[in-house]
């Protein structure tokens, strides 16, 4: 079962890994990997990430993003980021607080092609909004608590840990599948494989 935003723990795991750039360049490698970039975490030069995301083709963006809570820091480096994505084809893996309206803006009036709102707990107003840009969202176990919870299946929604990859993460992700399985009633592990497939073009 497919985990689509999981952090780096185990290699040769069934996710899609944000790794640091300190565990990219020391070796840790993943068939679905991401690299990310918070400028509230990371501190060294934006473009240093570029060149790193950019020597990779399969090297996917994020997490990037914008945090209100981190109001004292200078974010602007996610619109670079996004600059430099403008026409690619990697996928991108967004991180936002109080910060989705805003940045799904800044991606409709970009040439960018796929989007991953992670860990989402918005409205569904804005899912409906984000399915309307052709970008996705994720949910974890806790998004289960939402009273209308259900009436977001019908848009393109992916599943998530957002833990280190391991036995724990692998429990979790397994969870969560049958949990909205049983609930629901949807095959949830044939349309994860569908929505993998979308996003990388497997």
């Amino acid at each position: 079962m497919f985990d689509f935003h999981a952090h780096g723990g185990k290699r040769d795991c069934n996710a899609f890994v944000s790794y640091s750039a300190d565990e990219y360049q020391e070796g840790k490698r993943n068939r679905y990997m991401s690299l990310m970039y918070l400028p509230w975490i990371d501190t060294y030069d934006v473009r240093t990430y570029i060149d790193i995301l950019f020597s990779d083709d399969n090297l996917m963006a994020g997490e990037i993003g914008l945090d209100s809570r981190f109001k004292d820091r200078d974010q602007s480096a996610f619109y670079t980021i996004l600059e430099a994505l403008e026409g690619s084809r990697k996928i991108i893996v967004i991180h936002s607080v109080r910060n989705d309206e805003k940045i799904l803006n800044e991606i409709r009036r970009r040439d960018i092609e796929k989007a991953i709102f992670h860990s989402f707990s918005s409205s569904l107003a804005l899912a409906s909004k984000i399915a309307d840009a052709g970008c996705y969202f994720s949910i974890k176990e806790s998004f289960l608590s939402k009273k209308n919870w259900k009436e977001y299946l019908s848009l393109p929604f992916l599943l998530e840990t957002d833990m280190k990859t391991g036995k724990e993460q692998e429990e979790r992700i397994c969870s969560l599948y049958s949990k909205i399985e049983a609930e629901s009633g949807i095959d949830v592990y044939s349309l994860m494989e569908e929505r993998k497939k979308e996003l990388f073009d497997d």
